[in-house]
């Protein structure tokens, strides 16, 4: 595993070099479903906009751009949050399955550190379903608006700074 990890180190990914490995527990893949969750500040609406597509595991540009219909889009009400039962029509309108109870807890999760943390995106790309009904993240990204980086002192130091 180490030497594994140790191939990774150093990666040019998407012009972002990797520093860290996290490793988990495996999966597998073939066993199971992988869905996309995603929140971005929609500039337009003036508050978040939660995404849900059955198509995990994929560039979520490339699905909104071949076949937009299979994106559900929802605006956050950004006072109350997003709620439970919002959260389980999402996941039942973009066609989820398994624990849809644990499914809809994790994108209220998301939510509330989205708006905790001034994150300017976040996203569980494959949120993945086992073959029991049980969601995972397995990749996950969570970006902070750089202007509201001083009121989160305690997260600073995850920060990735491009080289210069």
């Amino acid at each position: 595993m180490r030497e594994h990890a140790g191939n990774i180190i150093g990666m040019d990914i998407k012009g972002l070099t990797v520093n860290k490995v996290l490793v988990t527990k495996a999966v597998d893949i073939d066993a199971g479903t992988e869905y996309y969750v995603g929140m971005i500040v929609d500039r337009n609406v003036q508050s978040y906009t939660l995404m849900a597509s059955a198509e995990g595991g994929m560039e979520i540009e490339e699905v909104a751009a071949a076949t937009p219909e299979k994106i559900i889009k929802y605006r956050v009400d950004p006072v109350k949050g997003l709620q439970p039962y919002e959260a389980r029509q999402i996941a039942l309108q973009a066609g989820f399955k398994g624990n849809l109870n644990k499914i809809a807890d994790m994108m209220v999760k998301m939510s509330k550190a989205a708006f905790e943390r001034d994150a300017v995106l976040v996203e569980i790309n494959p949120l993945f379903v086992d073959a029991d009904g049980t969601p995972l993240a397995l990749d996950t990204k969570f970006e902070v608006d750089d202007n509201a980086m001083y009121r989160h002192k305690d997260i600073a130091h995850y920060r990735e700074l491009a080289a210069e």
